[in-house]
């Protein structure tokens, strides 16, 4: 969400094959925030098949690479929960991240439906360094910001071209529908919840700006 999400996952093994969405979509999408935190999902893994097939879906590789980032971005939004002291952060955290592993197994279950396996890339899991960032003690604010969530949502998004494959069938659109419009919703809770503590550490910054001014003439009466 975010999405610079998270999660760069699967983008060694497709951007490595110099592979890219129908309709042009770049496995290397420049967008805000850390470089480990590149969209990974936007590369296109494909997915090694279960069984012959006299033709491929075209879109088996976006289902793949979906599966593939969203799976590996649950333990990183449930290990920044785990260390928040925000309670309705870590509820919000918690939330999105069962949404990111709802995302992943349900991909890799059309995928099985369609007769293929989801292929890993080759060190799955968590961006090694966004899961350090998530899982250390720096401030939350300080996470929002180095991992490049809460950036709120722009006119267009790494989702707008996902529906230029015209031979997407019916399940599978309706599977990317309902994903869509989850994604689009984390991003807004995020931005809400970065807001809020952004918000927060300002008051917290004028408070002790103020304190400190009121103790100066009072050190200078005394002295």
């Amino acid at each position: 969400p975010g999405r610079p999400v998270l999660q760069a996952a699967a983008s060694r093994a497709a951007c490595a094959a110099g592979r890219s969405f129908p309709g042009g979509l770049c496995c290397r999408p420049q967008l805000p925030g850390r470089p480990v935190l590149q969209a990974a999902w936007l590369t296109t893994v494909m997915a090694m098949p279960a069984k012959t097939r006299t033709s491929k879906p075209s879109y088996i590789g976006l289902l793949n690479a979906i599966s593939v980032a969203e799976t590996a971005a649950e333990p990183l939004f449930l290990a920044w929960a785990a260390r928040t002291s925000d309670a309705k952060l870590a509820e919000t955290l918690r939330f999105v991240g069962m949404r990111e592993g709802e995302h992943g197994k349900a991909f890799a279950k059309r995928l099985l439906e369609l007769g293929y396996e989801v292929r890993q890339p080759e060190q799955p899991g968590p961006d090694p360094e966004a899961l350090k960032i998530a899982d250390s003690r720096r401030s939350d604010l300080r996470k929002f910001e180095e991992l490049g969530f809460g950036q709120g949502q722009s006119d267009s998004d790494v989702f707008d071209n996902m529906f230029t494959d015209k031979t997407i069938d019916p399940i599978t659109g309706g599977l990317l529908g309902h994903y869509i419009a989850e994604e689009r919703d984390s991003v807004r809770r995020l931005s809400a919840e970065y807001e809020r503590i952004k918000r927060a550490d300002s008051r917290k910054k004028a408070k002790k700006r103020s304190a400190r001014k009121g103790s100066a003439p009072a050190s200078a009466a005394a002295s």
